[in-house]
């Protein structure tokens, strides 16, 4: 499908395109290994959406599942990888009733994995053509210029808000002359 142009078909918000559940390929293994101990309860999300509107959908089901377990004394905790743990602490954000709820029950946790609280260069990788898997979809997309490409995933807000703000030696990265020569 992206071979004749479809990756237009993700363009965001347009796009009717929801996440079901998250990639096995990255997540089997683990889930599957927490699950002999843990009840497993996967929260896929949409990255090309504001990650506070991800947030938000986390809070309904992460209250529906302290609504499942009060007065059982099983806790509820998080597991987050990579972009997940933004959404994870935009919670505090976007729900702070239910933040609270959640990191007032006993053995309440909060685990990031490999999340990028400082940012991440794969969005500046990405619309700069130096991203190995936006370069291998650009090769493999022949209905799509490049321009377009980098105006798609330009208009992707969960991908822009993970930029990085501040380069390693300090630099305020929102500043043209910080990065372009």
């Amino acid at each position: 499908a992206l071979v004749f142009g479809g990756l237009k078909k993700l363009r965001y918000p347009q796009a009717q395109v929801s996440a079901e559940e998250p990639m096995d390929s990255y997540f089997g293994d683990p889930m599957e290994d927490l699950s002999d101990r843990f009840d497993v309860l996967p929260f896929a999300y949409d990255w090309r959406a504001p990650i506070e509107d991800s947030a938000r959908e986390l809070a309904a089901r992460l209250a529906q599942a302290l609504d499942a377990r009060q007065g059982k004394d099983l806790p509820v905790r998080i597991f987050a990888h990579s972009m997940g743990g933004m959404v994870a602490r935009a919670l505090e954000m976007v729900a702070p009733e239910v933040w609270s709820r959640f990191m007032a029950q006993e053995g309440a946790r909060l685990v990031l994995a490999g999340t990028p609280k400082r940012g991440s260069f794969a969005p500046m990788l990405a619309l700069s053509a130096q991203h190995p898997l936006v370069n291998t979809v650009e090769a493999i997309d022949t209905c799509t210029s490049w321009k377009e490409l980098k105006d798609l995933l330009g208009d992707f807000p969960g991908l822009m808000q993970l930029q990085c703000l501040t380069g390693a030696n300090g630099a305020d990265l929102t500043q043209r002359t910080a990065w372009q020569a």
